[in-house]
């Protein structure tokens, strides 16, 4: 086994590794589109007019078309009833069927997307669905994110103590799994066998690494990959 020391390229190279893990594994829980033509588009656009006329629901329907515009884009930001964030998407419609909303103060007319709050009991309930699915997605992307973000901290601050890739999976061997290929690939050359040094105190536990979970999310993102 060759010695590959360690360098700050190694332990970037490393945290490079975790970052796509995590982009990979955030890929299942991101899509929260709606696409025109779609009886979800149609809730959404239907909802963006519920919201526009809020504070004046005894207009609604009653208005001239003289007093609506027309859009090929727009952004909508959901937010509970209380008024907290939930997340955004945008709603894109084709030049021949634009969507159309009334000139009202609940949609700021950006110049180039109109933006509009969307509370959840403005929604049709075929929204309402979409979007508990689509917040419950958006929490399980903060968890998985903030997995790996507490991965590569560790992992750094492990690779930290350590002289080389050697010590470091000899210590740890889970780490290995987090290792671009290049380096494993070096470390695998055969090479004159070196003196032994003597057993250095383990920081695992000090750092506070879950060997557990450190194998277990990179054994999931290999059977997804």
């Amino acid at each position: 086994m060759a010695y590959v020391r360690k360098t700050d390229m190694l332990v970037d190279d490393i945290k490079g590794k975790v970052r796509n893990m995590k982009e990979k594994a955030l890929t299942a829980f991101q899509s929260n589109s709606i696409e025109y033509g779609t009886p979800l588009f149609d809730a959404a656009a239907e909802s963006a007019v519920n919201a526009a006329f809020r504070g004046a629901k005894d207009l609604q329907d009653k208005l001239p078309s003289s007093w609506y515009k027309d859009y090929d884009r727009v952004e909508l930001k959901f937010k509970t009833d209380a008024g907290e964030n939930m997340f955004q998407t945008t709603i894109d419609a084709p030049d021949h069927k634009p969507i159309k909303l009334p000139f009202s103060p609940n949609v700021n007319s950006r110049y180039y997307c109109p933006e509009i709050d969307v509370h959840r009991s403005e929604c049709t309930e075929l929204l309402k669905t979409w979007l508990d699915d689509a917040n419950n997605r958006n929490t399980e992307r903060g968890v998985i994110a903030e997995q790996y973000r507490t991965i590569e901290e560790q992992l750094k601050a492990f690779m930290d103590q350590h002289a080389s890739l050697n010590a470091a999976i000899k210590e740890m061997p889970e780490i290995e799994m987090y290792v671009p290929e290049n380096y494993l690939t070096k470390l695998r050359e055969a090479t004159a066998p070196r003196t032994k040094k003597s057993a250095q105190p383990s920081n695992v536990d000090a750092i506070g690494i879950d060997r557990d979970a450190l194998a277990s999310i990179a054994i999931a993102h290999r059977i997804t990959a």
